[in-house]
């Protein structure tokens, strides 16, 4: 083609896709009070994550999105018990948790001012940047076009209704047959029943908020076992802006696997710096581990094969030292490292 008309389609494109950004921009005006409320309950809860990490010696920027993704794995475990309880997710409940998260945030407030940084608002953009990106995929969708879709749906509905007779397949039941991991649904059920949101509309924008977080996750993971924040920033970059998993997981409806990968990733963070810092932290951090793990499988329950892994490469990277002697080689970092990419 002439170089005229491929400059002159490149224009087209770029221009396309500033408008498809716009319209995700009025999506996330169009249900601004389910977002506000959102990040208004997982700050809260953030800065209860930040309070459970008080004792931890790391970079500032790591450990701050870390707390914010503990935040939402908080949310979800609160929802989860929510569900347990059967307690109908309302409009009035919304405002007395609005009200409850606020009194937190002032309580709290000083573990939130030591995660304070300026280099926090480049995270920022990026993550809103990235939520722009994957509200595209599910513009003009009622849900993903796949049969999981459809499911999630019904679960939902039955958390909103806890006094009816589950609809869904897949119910609270000692019928291990009906089991299922309930803690997305039972987020996006508490979400709907607080805000007013169709819960359809919930499922889909909160599939792509999980996405973004997952992208986000990936911060920590790498800055901890690299020491290194650019190799962080590029890993992080690769994956919310060339990689198509898991942004493409939303057409197949596969929203537990996305919002598990949150869990996944902050609980392999916790885990590699526990096990760098063994004999420093104190028994709220090793809480803290224990109950990101059960939210993890509570998202998805094969979670728990990956952190099943971890621990036995926990196990691996702590015998190291036995080994090198053994092999007579120069115990270090680096190659501890080397060990636990080999396992």
């Amino acid at each position: 083609l002439p170089r005229t008309t491929m400059v002159t389609r490149g224009v087209v494109d770029l221009f396309d896709n500033l408008l498809l950004l716009k319209t995700s921009i009025s999506v996330i005006l169009q249900y601004w009070h389910l977002f506000i409320y959102l990040l208004l309950m997982q700050c809260a809860f953030a800065a209860l994550t930040a309070w459970f990490m008080s004792d931890v010696l790391m970079d500032r920027e790591a450990l701050s999105i870390l707390s914010f993704l503990g935040g939402i794995l908080g949310l979800t475990l609160f929802c989860l018990c929510i569900v347990l309880l059967k307690i109908k997710p309302t409009l009035t409940l919304g405002l007395a948790t609005t009200i409850v998260s606020f009194l937190l945030l002032i309580r709290l407030r000083r573990y939130l001012f030591s995660l304070a940084s300026s280099k926090l608002v480049g995270f920022s953009v990026f993550f809103m940047f990235i939520l722009l990106l994957r509200l595209i995929f599910i513009q003009g969708l009622l849900v993903p076009p796949y049969a999981d879709s459809v499911i999630h749906l019904q679960i939902v509905q039955d958390f909103l209704n806890p006094d009816r007779p589950p609809q869904a397949f897949f119910h609270l039941s000692l019928d291990l047959g009906r089991y299922y991991h309930f803690g997305f649904h039972a987020l996006a059920a508490w979400l709907s029943g607080a805000t007013s949101t169709a819960p359809e509309q919930t499922i889909l924008l909160l599939g792509q908020y999980f996405q973004a977080l997952a992208i986000l996750a990936v911060y920590p993971l790498v800055r901890i076992s690299s020491k290194d924040s650019l190799s962080a920033w590029a890993v992080m970059i690769v994956a919310g802006l060339i990689l198509s998993i898991p942004a493409y997981t939303s057409n197949w409806g596969k929203y537990p696997a996305i919002a598990s990968l949150t869990g996944i990733s902050f609980g392999l963070s916790l885990l590699l710096i526990y096990a760098k810092n063994k004999f420093t932290f104190s028994n709220k951090y090793i809480w803290l581990i224990g109950l990101v793990i059960l939210t993890a499988a509570c998202l998805h329950s094969r979670s728990l094969f990956i952190f099943l892994l971890a621990a036995l490469i926990n196990f691996l990277y702590t015998r190291s030292g036995f080994i090198f002697e053994k092999l007579e080689i120069k115990d270090s970092d680096e190659n501890r490292n080397i060990v636990i990419v080999l396992w």
